[in-house]
């Protein structure tokens, strides 16, 4: 779908395993992940598309597209993740060579809003090596390892979330 390092990708999908298929997905292929809430009204979806730039959202495959993606109209490519179907196991990580283009530490991984209580949301982005430098800081301070569950309590449009979603692959937990 051309993505690749400081590709933007729309998210808006209900928290899921195809949530946590797509966020890893977008971050893989080098892109930065674009949260939009499910519920988002049509002109804050729209806002946020066209200020971060992103020509792609993903959905969930097995539910009804969000009106929020459904009053985007042509303006986005929209993509159904469908997590249903088992990954064939020893699948390797991808390379550089894989991607659109090498993946540097300072590229965007992710965009996220603020609320816009006072007045247009603005959008906030976190290069990887920002992201990495945080979990692992607070995988320091609040260690988890491979027999621990961790739960996505945290709305993935917020950024507290980016903790939840990455921490506990990082650990293997």
């Amino acid at each position: 779908a051309g993505v690749g390092p400081d590709v933007a990708v729309a998210v808006c999908i209900p928290r899921s395993v195809e949530l946590l298929v797509a966020v890893h997905a977008v971050i893989a292929a080098g892109g930065q992940y674009v949260p939009i809430d499910t519920g988002a009204p049509v002109d804050r979806a729209r806002y946020m598309v066209e200020t971060s730039g992103a020509s792609v959202v993903l959905v969930h495959a097995g539910l009804a597209v969000p009106a929020s993606v459904v009053g985007l109209g042509d303006a986005v490519e929209v993509i159904a993740v469908d997590a249903s179907v088992p990954v064939e196991a020893g699948v390797s990580a991808v390379t550089d060579a894989e991607r659109r283009g090498r993946l540097l530490p300072q590229h965007a991984a992710y965009t996220i809003f603020t609320s816009g209580s006072t007045g247009r949301p603005k959008g906030v982005t976190l290069p990887h090596e920002a992201v990495v430098n945080r979990l692992r800081w607070g995988l320091d301070e609040l260690p988890i390892g491979p027999d621990d569950m961790v739960v996505l309590k945290t709305p993935y449009t917020f950024d507290c979330s980016v903790a939840e979603l990455f921490a506990p692959l990082m650990q293997g937990s």
